[in-house]
């Protein structure tokens, strides 16, 4: 793939859309202090839903005035990534699992980004069989002979999509319930922060309010129907998505001793690992969700575990349990989208 060297337009660009990502950022601001107090429903925030439509539109404008490809999204990302996040930088994801907002302008800029690459199929095709492991990662490894790239990567944004949505959506079910009050503030704050960081699923939460709904529709189903994957190489990626978030989330809500729910911060930190493990429950089919789980009871009845544990992490293991037993009335949230109907 050909390399393209940043010009003194592109440094110009990156400044006016990192002004315009600032403004959108403090307009969510002001959306997260409205809802705290309750004024979600007042002409206020009416007025600042419709000033964050009009910068999101000269947002968009901005990035299409930009001609970005595949090569230039790349050299800006290398760029932001180098020179503007520190070192210690994990991920977008945990930044907002661990409430570090700090960086969320540069991120959501990223992300952008990333998108626009995932969409310049005339530079995938031509890439070199390395440089297509990398973007696909894993799914393109284990599919390479049966799923084409186009729609590898047409199925991991549908994914992702999906995670997310769930991710929002099972975080309005705690801001919602009494008994967390307590940490309600900032788990409103930690909602509009993964949305301003997700322009994927913006426009459609924007668009509601910010009223997030009981059910909540998935789009990977539509996107497997519309590129004609077959189902059960769809129903095989998406159960491997599944496993990926979530038992990222396993293993670090076990690590979790009962002295760490005692702190606001860390508590916050495991409702919204919970969520996003949650989610990821939902893309897992439900025969493997069963081997998932018995394996975790099997893995917290081992000796080694329990000498490294005993019993100070029993709070950990019972929500995770609780999630798995959740499992079958969390999938009511979902709402299936399908262009055509065929048997899984």
């Amino acid at each position: 793939m050909q390399e393209y060297m940043l010009l003194k337009k592109d440094y110009e660009w990156l400044k006016k859309i990192i002004n315009i990502t600032t403004s959108i950022e403090n307009l969510y601001k002001k959306l997260i202090t409205l809802e705290i107090n309750e004024k979600n429903n007042t002409e206020e925030y009416e007025k600042i839903i419709n000033y964050l439509d009009i910068a999101t539109e000269i947002e968009d404008k901005l990035y299409k005035e930009a001609n970005l490809d595949f090569a230039k999204s790349n050299m800006i990302i290398n760029y932001i990534i180098s020179f503007k996040l520190p070192d210690e930088f994990k991920s977008d994801i945990e930044n907002i699992l661990e409430q570090n907002y700090d960086y969320n302008v540069l991120i959501r800029i990223i992300n952008i980004l990333v998108d626009i690459q995932l969409s310049d199929y005339k530079t995938i095709k031509n890439m070199e069989l390395y440089e297509l492991i990398n973007l696909c990662e894993e799914f393109y490894i284990n599919n390479i002979n049966d799923i084409s790239v186009y729609n590898n990567i047409e199925l991991k944004k549908a994914f992702e999509k999906d995670i997310m949505n769930g991710f929002v959506n099972f975080l309005q079910d705690y801001i919602d319930e009494q008994n967390y009050n307590l940490y309600k503030e900032k788990l409103i704050k930690s909602k509009y922060n993964i949305v301003f960081i997700n322009k994927n699923i913006e426009q459609y939460i924007k668009k509601n309010k910010f009223k997030i709904p009981k059910n909540f529709y998935t789009s990977s189903r539509f996107i497997a129907d519309i590129t004609q994957t077959n189902l059960e190489i769809y129903n095989s990626l998406k159960t491997f998505h599944g496993i990926k978030v979530s038992t990222k989330q396993i293993s670090e809500i076990i690590e979790m001793n009962n002295i760490d729910y005692s702190n606001v911060d860390k508590t916050i930190a495991c409702i919204l690992r919970q969520c996003l493990m949650k989610s990821g429950f939902l893309l897992i089919n439900e025969e493997y969700l069963s081997v998932l789980n018995s394996e975790f009871n099997k893995y917290i009845t081992e000796e080694f575990y329990l000498k490294k544990h005993y019993d100070d992490d029993n709070i950990s293991r019972q929500i995770i349990l609780n999630c798995f037993k959740e499992n079958k009335n969390d999938r009511s949230k979902i709402k299936e989208v399908y262009l055509i109907k065929r048997q899984n």
